[in-house]
């Protein structure tokens, strides 16, 4: 730990501790929702449907030819490769 004894994470134990104690109001936090539900609230619909209303997962299909090349090279060997390339003034290859 860095200089300072409360930071990090908590035990296991405070942690349980603050569950338990949390756990009283379980009852009132979902009677309350539902009030707020009632009334429309915002708040209280974003609430509930982030946490009952699974977020749609996002795929991405990739179709087409597995073995399809991005650039088609060809090279006769009759050329010089050598001869085929130039360089510029700034060292930048020319094809």
């Amino acid at each position: 730990m860095a200089g300072n004894n409360n930071s990090g994470r908590k035990s296991k134990e405070t942690e349980q501790q603050v569950l338990e104690k949390l756990s009283l109001l379980d009852d009132l936090f979902f009677v309350k929702l539902e009030e707020a539900m009632e009334q429309g609230k915002p708040y209280a619909m974003r609430l509930f449907a982030t946490h009952r209303i699974p977020k749609p997962q996002n795929t991405l299909e990739v179709t087409g030819a597995d073995e399809m090349p991005l650039f088609n090279l060809v090279y006769n060997a009759k050329d010089n490769l050598i001869d085929t390339f130039d360089i510029d003034i700034e060292n930048q290859l020319i094809i």
